[in-house]
């Protein structure tokens, strides 16, 4: 888990200042399926350019699918990790079949 502070401060018209401060703990609040496939949705039309209207929840991404690379791979592992702070390497490759599997797992080892 990782822990986020930061400063806000401003001016009112009367010359007072305010301080603003705000926390957020990464891994605190748990992220439901469908967050996680819509953010997966966003990265991979957003990142690495796949079309919205060919990508669903059950598209399989790799080979007869939408055809991500292995390059393609190694940044949505990344992502993955930096995103949902789960690590996937080494983990088997069913789980990377579509976003309804990649989900899947991201939420079951989140922490």
């Amino acid at each position: 888990m990782m822990l986020y502070i930061w400063f806000i401060i401003w001016y009112n018209q009367y010359g007072l200042f305010f301080i603003s401060i705000n926390i957020y703990w990464k891994g605190y609040f748990k992220m439901t399926d469908t967050e996680v496939k819509q953010q997966l949705k966003d990265f991979f039309v957003n990142e690495l350019g796949v079309d919205a209207n060919e990508l669903q929840y059950d598209t399989i991404l790799f080979n007869e699918g939408i055809g991500l690379d292995s390059i393609d791979s190694i940044e949505l592992v990344s992502f993955i990790d930096e995103t949902f702070g789960v690590q996937t390497s080494g983990i088997d490759k069913s789980n990377f079949k579509n976003i309804d599997t990649l989900a899947a797992y991201i939420v079951a080892h989140m922490n």
